[in-house]
């Protein structure tokens, strides 16, 4: 499941595949199996946990703050071992201070993968410029935080040799200490946070990308059962669009007529010239079906980065509104774009459910 970077089936999916290939039990005897050991057995081991001193004193700072807080423990485990395993810190998993905690049935990647990262910012609807991430380990925490563009801090990094390259881009958001450390630090006003979000390098951007995918696909339960309206509109900025329907309608027309075939125009052609069309929600589509054709835009738009060499990322192109530009500089724009979208999109779906 390390392995699996698919942004379309879940964590537990790919282990149910891969149980079920070697085991004769079916899925559904292996899930029960699992669940009777994760809340049986599998308790005794709390005997043996002991909480990390500052935990505590650190989650009250978040909550009293409303800063959404959540738990990004490696997605290798179903939600009843996971919980289990906060429990065990001392942390109610149903505590509704938790925005999220990250479990095999809710992930579609794993640490130390960019989108694995990605993914969270995108359910909860923040951009890696205003994330912290603090985390153990260095390799799986730590390193690919940083990559992200999030900023982080080692907790047990004050007493070991740290590895970190200390680069201009990364000093100002990176630390280490043990929590209470955190905390004076929180206090003072660490970390940064730009109001705008840094340019990412290809594989940044391509897991951005990826998670947006992740995230959009994995709303199946979430959308309202609206039309769109029976009048086009051409909406010019996320806070325009009044619906679901609307942004997704808008979304995966975007990707198809302007996104794709502009990052394939400037592989394909020399300095090419571009220009964004204008657009229009299609009238009487399902929330459903808007959805499903931004899933397969996207994965078409994904499936050609994913043979771009170094070089490509660097040709050049000339837009109508932000003049010279790059493939990457193009793919970061999209990037950018899906994080206004997807902000709207949590609003209106938030906005939807308490109407409820």
């Amino acid at each position: 499941v390390t392995r699996d970077i698919d942004p379309l089936h879940f964590n537990q999916d790919v282990i149910n595949a891969f149980i079920g290939a070697a085991v004769s039990a079916s899925t559904t005897e292996f899930d029960l199996a699992m669940r009777d050991f994760f809340t049986g057995q599998y308790r005794d081991l709390a005997a043996l946990a002991t909480p990390i001193v500052g935990v505590q004193p650190l989650i009250v700072w978040l909550l009293a703050h409303q800063i959404s807080i959540v738990i990004a423990t490696n997605p290798l485990f179903p939600a009843a071992a996971t919980h289990e395993r906060v429990r065990w810190a001392n942390i109610d998993p149903d505590h509704p201070g938790l925005t999220l905690i990250t479990t095999a049935e809710n992930s579609h990647f794993t640490k130390p993968h960019l989108a694995y990262f990605m993914e969270i910012l995108a359910k909860i609807g923040v951009p890696p410029n205003q994330a912290l991430m603090v985390g153990d380990n260095f390799a799986s925490d730590i390193q690919p935080a940083l990559a992200a563009g999030m900023s982080a801090f080692w907790t047990l990094g004050a007493a070991r040799r740290d590895p970190a390259t200390r680069n201009a881009a990364e000093a100002d958001r990176y630390a280490v200490g043990s929590l209470a450390d955190l905390l004076t630090k929180l206090n003072s006003g660490w970390p940064p946070s730009s109001a705008i979000p840094a340019n990412g390098s290809p594989a940044q951007v391509t897991a951005q990308l990826m998670a947006t995918l992740a995230t959009v696909a994995s709303m199946d339960t979430q959308w309202p059962g609206e039309l769109l309206p029976e009048t086009p509109q051409y909406p010019v900025t996320p806070a325009d669009m009044r619906s679901p329907a609307e942004i997704m309608s808008y979304w995966s027309q975007v990707e198809a007529a302007f996104n794709r075939p502009a990052l394939e125009r400037i592989v394909l052609e020399e300095n090419p010239f571009l220009s964004l069309p204008q657009v229009a929600t299609t009238t009487q589509q399902s929330t459903a079906t808007v959805v499903q054709a931004f899933i397969s835009e996207r994965v078409q738009t994904l499936s050609f980065l994913a043979t771009r060499s170094p070089e490509d990322w660097k040709r050049p192109a000339r837009d109508s509104v932000f003049g010279p530009t790059t493939l990457l500089d193009m793919a970061n724009l999209i990037a950018h774009q899906d994080w206004q979208l997807l902000i709207r999109l949590h609003e209106l779906l938030q906005e939807a459910k308490e109407e409820r």
